[in-house]
């Protein structure tokens, strides 16, 4: 199973209260939990990552959130998430 930075930083830091209460490992099994526990981390670091773009948390796209996905919390800023957005693009209705 491959998590991402996302992923593991949220289960991690247990954003969710969820998580707290079962521990990363079942949040992560429990659909439910790992879904609120993501849109957290999403909300959480959007406005870093608008702020690396440039761009307000309105603006940003689904290869925005790629690129917090892949690469943590900074990810917006790192060069090395460039080529994810790229492969996630077409994913994104964004071709």
């Amino acid at each position: 199973m491959h998590l991402s930075v996302a992923v593991l930083v949220c289960l991690s830091l247990a954003f969710v209260t969820q998580t707290q209460a079962y521990g990363w490992k079942s949040c992560a099994a429990s659909d439910s939990c790992s879904r609120t526990c993501v849109r957290n981390y999403m909300s959480r670091y959007a406005s870093t990552c608008a702020r690396h773009l440039g761009k307000s948390t309105s603006q940003l796209t689904c290869q925005d959130y790629g690129r917090l996905h892949n690469g943590g919390p900074s990810g917006c800023s790192k060069y090395s998430t460039l080529s994810y957005a790229a492969k996630i693009s077409s994913r994104c209705g964004l071709s």
